[in-house]
């Protein structure tokens, strides 16, 4: 039993409880903030942070300020996978190998990639076709940053046609991936790595997306090289500024080839794109970069997004590398549609008619 003196005290203990309640919440930190669209904390798929997608993002996160959002960044949701965070069949990876901070502690609401990773995740197709099409993408602005496929050797290996690998059974190393923009250039050159392997040669190996030894080669086969100081770029960089590279043609059928089945356009790469290209070199190339997301994104979001990014492209000279804002392009990436909120805001300025 208690006595009735142990109940005052401990009626008395029990008040001055209640009492500091407050003052102990007031001095532990707040918990985090809700993120979402209710919260005006929407969460971007965009990666890395000096990647095209990440800078973007970074773009789009300052011209969001002036309708009120904080755009939070989602670094780690790249390659690849980027649409499949978007749609919610995947969680993105809590680190990367560009040693990007981890994802903000919400869902994704929409993201920002490569064109072809939207077009291809829409389709079903390349990439993505053990996956059902995802026809519930949607774009909302497209920007431009220009990438170009790349075939090149060493000048000291002696190579003036990647034919010479198989013919000769050249026991070459080769910086790629084996992905859906490089497979038709080994295919046509008859290139396998089993094959490789077999005379002595190989495939060199990949950390993320950086050659584990990028000194370590003979032959570069890549079908997306862009301009900027990113992560994915350094690589070539460093090795033409430390060896004398021959930039090769890409044959005209081959070009044919990649048109067909991997969507690229024909270009010419540009004199000086890198030391060792002294004149334009044909070859093909893509330029997309899509800000996007699932029909079911508020229109009236989408809108704002649009508009934030056009009101501000202009940041986009201020950044890292050339990205560009184009009206007459904004609003294409065939077969995939257009959000509706989007396309009200393109309506509206007469980029579209």
């Amino acid at each position: 039993m208690i006595a009735d003196a142990d109940r005052i005290v401990l009626r008395f203990v029990f008040c001055m409880a209640l009492a500091l309640l407050p003052a102990i919440a007031a001095s532990n930190p707040a918990p985090a903030q809700e993120l979402g669209l209710a919260a005006k904390k929407p969460v971007v798929a965009a990666a890395c942070k000096l990647c095209p997608w990440g800078t973007i993002a970074d773009v789009l996160k300052q011209a969001l300020q002036a309708h009120g959002y904080d755009l939070q960044i989602c670094y780690t949701c790249s390659r690849v996978n980027n649409p499949r965070y978007v749609t919610h069949d995947m969680k993105p990876p809590q680190s990367d190998t560009e040693g990007s901070p981890p994802p903000p502690n919400g869902p994704i609401d929409f993201g920002i990639t490569a064109g072809y990773y939207v077009r291809d995740a829409y389709l079903g197709t390349l990439e993505y076709a053990g996956d059902a099409p995802r026809k519930n993408l949607r774009l909302i602005a497209r920007v431009e940053i220009p990438n170009y496929a790349v075939i090149a050797v060493k000048a000291s290996s002696g190579i003036t046609d990647l034919h010479q690998i198989r013919e000769k059974h050249l026991p070459v190393r080769i910086i790629t991936m084996e992905n859906s923009g490089n497979l038709p250039i080994l295919k046509y050159y008859g290139i396998t790595r089993k094959d490789l392997e077999s005379w002595g040669g190989s495939i060199e190996r990949f950390v993320g997306t950086m050659p584990e030894d990028p000194d370590n080669f003979d032959v570069v086969i890549a079908s997306a090289i862009y301009l900027g100081g990113a992560p994915e770029v350094r690589p070539y960089y460093l090795i033409t500024a430390r060896h004398d590279m021959r930039f090769l043609p890409m044959p005209e059928d081959l070009r044919d080839i990649m048109v067909k089945e991997v969507n690229m356009e024909k270009v010419d790469m540009p004199t000086a794109l890198f030391r060792g290209v002294d004149h334009p070199i044909p070859t093909v190339g893509t330029s997309a970069r899509v800000v996007y997301g699932l029909d079911t994104l508020p229109a009236d979001f989408t809108y704002t997004i649009a508009q934030a990014l056009d009101e501000r492209h202009d940041l986009m000279r201020l950044v890292h590398m050339p990205l560009s804002y184009d009206p007459h392009t904004v609003t294409q990436l065939p077969p995939v549609p257009l959000h509706p909120g989007a396309e009200r805001y393109y309506r509206e300025v007469r980029y579209l008619k």
